[in-house]
This record gives structure tokens, sequence and C-alpha cells, in this order.
């Protein structure tokens, strides 16, 4: 994995340290394997969600407490380092996301968050790619699939599988319709007690 703490504070100060970040809305987030699937066995939900996204093992523990704490320094202690990284579950906030994903992978999440309601009027795009945040407590993936050109349904992904005491739609990993989407999306929503899609596009750092 990438990621061990000198290298990620290292990557993630250098995108924090004045260059210009060139979001792409045309270049394919997903680069890795469409096989691959990242589980979650002891929280770090987040760093399992851009595994997943990403499809490979990209990110590490380590990686995420690095960011935290460049997280912390960029905004002066005014927000501590538990609401930027949750220490039981491993929650990630979005600005922590984004500076493992500028400096690692590549790609930029929106802050700017699209309800369950508005899912009804997302097409199905080449390459569409959301995290879906259920109500700060956990992260879970939704990319139109397969990968390239022409999709033709979706796939969400959860790193907790089905399992004991966890059973529907939002367990694990599905392909699946519109429709189902939707089911997913309001299923989580009443497990969480909300949930919300933020928009993944790929980043070029510098402009590259």
């Amino acid at each position: 994995r990438l990621g061990n703490k000198t290298a990620a504070s290292s990557s993630a100060a250098a995108v924090f340290g004045g260059q210009a970040v060139v979001v792409s809305h045309d270049a394919p987030v997903l680069v890795g394997d469409t096989g691959y699937l990242d589980l979650q066995k002891n929280g770090w939900c987040g760093m399992h969600a851009l595994n997943n996204l990403k499809g490979g093992d990209y990110v590490s523990e380590g990686a995420c407490r690095a960011a935290a704490r460049v997280c912390v320094n960029q905004l002066g202690g005014a927000v501590p380092f538990e609401e930027l990284l949750h220490p039981r579950t491993g929650w990630l906030s979005i600005d922590v996301i984004n500076v493992i994903g500028k400096a690692q992978l590549h790609i930029h999440v929106e802050e700017n968050r699209l309800s369950p309601d508005a899912f009804a009027d997302i097409a199905l795009e080449s390459d569409a790619a959301f995290l879906l945040n259920w109500n700060q407590k956990h992260w879970t993936v939704l990319q139109s699939w397969p990968p390239g050109s022409a999709p033709t349904h979706w796939r969400h992904t959860n790193s907790i599988c089905l399992g004991a005491g966890r059973v529907g739609l939002r367990f694990g990993r599905r392909e699946c319709s519109h429709e189902e989407v939707a089911s997913i999306l309001e299923d989580s929503s009443d497990s969480a007690g909300g949930v919300s899609l933020h928009r993944v596009t790929r980043a070029l750092a510098g402009g590259e």
C-alpha cells in the first residue's frame, strides 16, 4: 500500500503547498483491478472505500492518520483530529479524503452533497462515481458499470459484507439498476439517519 507516514505527509504537504489542482470530469476515476474488493474487519471505512473506488491496495491506515494531521495543521487547530478521522470507526472527513485523493490517487471528492431524492435525476454516464456518506458514520462507493464508454448499470460497494445481523441490499458488493440504487439509498438512510452522495472526479496536481 502507498502511504507510510513519512511518504503520506510529504505528498499531502506538497499538494497543500500551493500546487494547482485541475479537476477533470472526462478522465476515468477507476484505474485499478475491477475485481478488487477490500473488506472491512476493524473499522477504517474511509480507507476501504477509497481502495474499493480505485480498485487496489492504495491507501493505508498510516496515510489516513497523516492526512488528518495535515488537515489539523492547515485549519490551524480549529477542527480537532477526532472530527477529521473518527478514532473508532475510521470515518474520514472529505477534507482528509481530498488530501489523500490529490496526493496519492489523483481524485477529488466534491463537498457539495446530493440527496437520495436527487439521484433520480443523475444520468448513467461513463465513469460516473460517488462516495456515499452515511451520516458521518460510514462510507461506501457507487460507480457506473462497467467502466468505459458504455455503462449499463451501477455497482455499489460496501466494505461491510452480508452476515449475521447484516441483511439487505446495502451490504457487500452489488450490481444494480437505477431503481435498486434508490432502494439502497433509502435503506442506508434509514439505517444511518441520513445519506448523501458526493461526486468523485479526476484531479491532476499541477495541471499535469
